[in-house]
Formats: structure tokens, sequence, C-alpha cells
């Protein structure tokens, strides 16, 4: 059981590395909630499932860049049938405030 979250979690941390629209590529850290949290409620942030990420950057969102490890933020939502990553991103209203 230990073996299959391991190579599971493996998946999805290399699944979360992708390319900007800038061709540079950012490492993804999974954060917790107590990290996003803050951020949500004050309206700065929203998780966006990895399935509208393209929908989302076409309206003006842009990815969450960690403040101190600089790559994307993301979180891992469900792990069956397959796992589900939810991306930080930043609503265009408040791009200039984050």
């Amino acid at each position: 059981m230990f073996g299959w979250l391991t190579s599971l979690f493996k998946s999805c941390t290399r699944r979360a590395g992708i390319a900007s629209s800038t061709g540079v590529e950012l490492d993804a850290i999974r954060v917790e909630d107590i990290f996003s949290q803050p951020l949500i409620e004050r309206g700065e942030c929203v998780w966006v499932d990895e399935g509208e990420i393209r929908s989302r950057q076409m309206d003006g969102y842009a990815y969450y860049v960690h403040p101190e490890r600089g790559g994307w933020c993301f979180r891992v939502i469900a792990f069956e049938p397959r796992a589900v990553l939810e991306f930080l991103m930043v609503p265009p209203a408040r791009r200039n405030d984050v």
C-alpha cells in the first residue's frame, strides 16, 4: 500500500512540473490548505482543476508562484481512480496585488 501511494505521489509531482506560457518549466510545489487558505479568504487566489487551466488562462488567470520556493502551487484532491490536481491561480482582477 505504501509503495502504491509513493509512486502515485511521484507521478503527480512529475505531471505538475509543466511548462509556462513563456516556455520556462517551473517545479510545482504541493501545498497544504494552511498555506493557501489565507490567500483564498482574501480573494487573492482560487483553486483551479487541471482540466480548466487553459480556459482560465484565456480568461486572464495566472499561476500563483510560491513566494519562497518559486514554483507553481498545487494540491491533490483525489487519488482514485486517478490523481486529480488543482493549481492555485490568481484571478485577473488581483494579478497586480499578489
